[in-house]
């Protein structure tokens, strides 16, 4: 990936998209699912981040990686 930016087939991949998450939230162990952390993308090897917030009755969150790949909950 030349410019960083994913491709089309990238961003559809549902494989790339699970991994993705689960390093989020592997990252979040330590704090019992909760708060914030770093993590390696899975997808590009960059430092991506998540913010997860417990709720009332939704938790709620953001992950997000430089390379394009970001999901949010």
């Amino acid at each position: 990936m030349g410019n960083d930016n994913l491709t089309t087939k990238e961003e559809i991949s549902i494989e790339n998209l699970y991994n993705f998450i689960r390093a989020s939230l592997v990252a979040l162990q330590p704090t019992d699912g909760f708060g914030e952390a770093d993590f390696t993308c899975p997808i590009c090897g960059s430092q991506a981040h998540i913010k997860r917030v417990k709720g009332k009755i939704y938790n709620n969150g953001d992950i997000e990686c430089q390379c394009g790949y970001s999901f949010h909950f």
